[in-house]
């Protein structure tokens, strides 16, 4: 598991992370799929406020129709979330969810989406599922941390 480095913005400043709406997958900011191994590659992109976040979500909706946009303020708190509703496998999320897990694989069914009060819940979740669909990479994410984590397809027994 890995996680994209949280940038240091003041607190009228915010950060705008993209992710692809149909794999959960976390997006650079040339929207191409980030990797841990890309550490030298942005995933954040720092506005003076969100309303020039907004704008800008604005302008690349059209460009990128899978592309989910999650803003965050100094504090790493979860304020915004725009997803195009046409193309997510995902319901809509309550900004009061702590951790949520989703198969990336859009091929798996969505109703393996599930929201949970603790980690260890949703950790626990996830292995039962890898038990079912050992085929499948599932994303667990912590919006309190900002954390994004990703269970990689189980290796061959």
């Amino acid at each position: 598991m890995s996680r994209a480095v949280f940038p240091k913005i003041n607190q009228t400043q915010v950060a705008l992370l993209r992710a692809n709406c149909l794999t959960g997958h976390i997006l650079d900011s040339n929207y191409v799929k980030w990797q841990s191994s890309h550490k030298d590659k942005e995933v954040y992109s720092v506005f003076d406020s969100l309303d020039e976040a907004a704008d800008y979500i604005d302008m690349q909706k059209q460009s990128y129709p899978n592309a989910e946009y999650h803003i965050y303020d100094h504090e790493e708190k979860h304020i915004y979330e725009y997803r195009p509703k046409e193309t997510s496998p995902l319901p809509e999320h309550n900004l009061d969810t702590k951790f949520s897990v989703w198969p990336s694989e859009k091929e798996v069914s969505n109703e393996l989406y599930a929201t949970f009060d603790t980690f260890d819940e949703a950790a626990d979740y996830v292995e039962k599922q890898r038990h079912s669909y050992p085929n499948s990479e599932f994303i667990l994410r912590d919006y309190s941390q900002n954390k994004l984590y990703t269970y990689k397809k189980k290796a061959s027994e």
